[in-house]
């Protein structure tokens, strides 16, 4: 986790000066929440522009000279495994803390927003005036971990990906995967915010459980 697919025209991202810009913004936006670098894998399709339709439309026009499509069609999809928001509110709850505690965040017992590459997260007191406010304010939402983690991601994704595909038409979606059904060279990861984490992070590489020595 997290894993990226590059599908495109052949053509487009055909050097390593291309892909490599590419492959460090996408690696940069886990990187900068803690995660290691070996965490994310991204892979480059090139295809054929007769295997690219759009809207029944192909990437390259047929012999005949019929319809295609007036720019390179860019796809890129995302799967998340190592975090993801999409299990117990428990679980939720258990990752917004770590997330917090590696980007240097005391929680304190004033309503207040926190921050970061992924998250907005408010806490708020029960019956504070504040929380009778967003509770009671007509078409308005409480902020919630899970939704705040998909607009965060998808922003900060965005602004990632944008300076690559400037010349190019672009899409892409983000997949979320149980991290139960998720190792690393048979080892289950450590989780988020984890001191055993901070040791992959710090080797850049799946360290067994049993041989690292934490101090006490």
């Amino acid at each position: 986790m997290p894993l990226w697919h590059v599908y495109h025209p052949k053509g487009t991202f055909s050097d390593y000066e291309s892909k490599n810009g590419l492959v460090r913004d996408i690696t940069k936006l886990y990187t900068d929440v803690g995660l290691p670098p070996f965490y994310v894998n991204v892979f480059f399709h090139p295809l054929d522009g007769d295997n690219i339709w759009i809207g029944g439309v192909p990437q390259t026009p047929d012999t005949a000279g019929g319809p295609s499509l007036k720019r390179p069609f860019i796809r890129f999809v995302a799967e998340h495994i190592a975090v993801n928001m999409g299990d117990d509110k428990a679980r939720n709850q258990r990752f917004m803390d770590r997330a917090i505690a590696v980007r240097g965040r005391a929680l304190s017992s004033k309503p207040r927003y926190y921050r970061g590459p992924f998250f907005l997260v408010c806490e708020r007191r029960e019956g504070s005036d504040e929380a009778r406010s967003m509770r009671d304010t007509p078409r308005s939402r409480k902020p919630t971990a899970s939704l705040s983690w998909r607009a965060r991601l998808t922003s900060r994704a965005s602004q990632a990906l944008t300076p690559h595909v400037q010349s190019y038409d672009w899409e892409y979606h983000v997949d979320e995967t149980p991290t139960e059904l998720w190792r690393v060279q048979g080892i289950r990861p450590p989780p988020p915010g984890s001191d055993e984490l901070k040791v992959w992070v710090k080797e850049n590489r799946p360290v067994p459980l049993d041989e690292i020595k934490l101090e006490a």
